[in-house]
């Protein structure tokens, strides 16, 4: 491992080793150190580093959702202990510090002996979850266990992980609700010329049998079956459940149709900015464009007034995002849609 990687894993955790060697440390494997006796392996740190995850992972839960009573001064929080436990397991599972370490591609720094380079061993989860708590060990001795240090590292390291977006959980609850089959994900044998896994997830109705595939691909397989559980759920468990909100787009009710979902979590509240312009003849038209932030194709509808020029606006943009297509008799040649990447032209 060179200079410039110990000095850009540095930049990723947001800590500056005062002992570049433990860091050096946190990966080499045992394998590498029976080969090099003279080279201590992370094994000590991946110990020290386990316990202290626990500790900023429960000091984290305790202040976003305990605190103490005003009068009686006993403790008090949202969860009950099965709920913690849930949460906590959430953060330090096997997959979850495995996926951190994939993102950070950190698991190619890996120093290791010829038994676990002939076993591909930095692409176990196990070998992954080993190196990240060897890290957060590391930062522990190297700072003599200072708190602040250890929770910035932790903090940084955990942020890569999008812990609210476990799509293949949600996918999961969302057909156990909706009375389909289990998930089920098949992985290709073969990787795509980009050496990428390609995992297709798939969904099916026992009664009505419609059955629902999606792809997704990942530098390894579980970073596959995540992003097809995430198109799964954003292409058609999301768009199901907001069709079902709100029943059949209707253009004179769209304002209202768009805000409703917006009201129920769905996605960020429209917002509308006008600009008035005139035609040939000089009379005044108004142009609406409709932008929610969290879609990157915005649309916008011009008419004689801002009433009118918004509501076809949202019409077309709730048309978009329940991914239907609008009827002929209704459409209009002046409503378009622009996306964020043309703003740069």
């Amino acid at each position: 491992m060179t200079d410039e990687d110990l000095s850009y894993i540095q930049q990723k955790i947001n800590y500056t080793f005062k002992n570049r060697q433990l860091l050096l440390q946190a990966f080499i494997r045992r394998s590498y150190s029976q080969e090099n006796p003279q080279w201590q392996n992370n094994e000590i740190l991946e110990f020290i580093g386990d316990s202290e995850l626990d500790s900023f992972v429960v000091r984290k839960l305790c202040t976003e959702l305990a605190s103490f009573g005003n009068a009686d001064h006993q403790f008090y929080c949202k969860k009950n202990e099965g709920d913690l436990t849930k949460l906590k397991t959430q953060y330090v599972e096997k997959e979850s510090l495995a996926h951190c370490i994939e993102l950070l591609e950190f698991n190619k720094y890996l120093i290791m002996g010829k038994s676990d380079i002939h076993n591909n061993a930095q692409e176990s989860l196990s070998v992954k979850e080993d190196l990240f708590e060897a890290i957060v060990g590391a930062v522990a001795v190297d700072s003599n266990f200072d708190r602040g240090s250890i929770d910035t590292v932790c903090t940084t390291l955990l942020g890569y992980i999008d812990f609210d977006d476990d799509y293949v959980e949600l996918v999961k609850d969302w057909c156990k609700k909706n009375h389909f089959s289990e998930p089920q994900y098949s992985i290709d044998v073969w990787k795509t010329e980009d050496d990428l896994f390609v995992c297709t997830a798939s969904i099916r109705h026992p009664l009505t049998y419609e059955h629902i595939k999606r792809e997704g691909k990942g530098k390894t397989k579980e970073l596959a079956k995540m992003d097809a559980a995430e198109t799964l759920y954003y292409e058609h468990c999301e768009i199901t459940d907001m069709r079902s909100a709100v029943g059949k787009p209707e253009r004179e009710r769209a304002i209202s149709q768009l805000h409703e979902l917006a009201q129920k979590g769905f996605f960020d509240e429209p917002e509308y900015t006008y600009e008035e312009e005139y035609d040939g003849n000089g009379l005044t038209v108004w142009r609406c464009d409709c932008n929610i932030r969290n879609y990157d194709e915005h649309y916008q509808a011009k008419a004689s007034s801002k009433k009118e020029a918004k509501r076809d606006a949202a019409y077309s943009e709730l048309l978009y995002i329940l991914d239907l297509e609008e009827e002929s008799q209704t459409s209009r040649n002046d409503n378009y849609y622009y996306d964020d990447d043309d703003l740069d032209d």
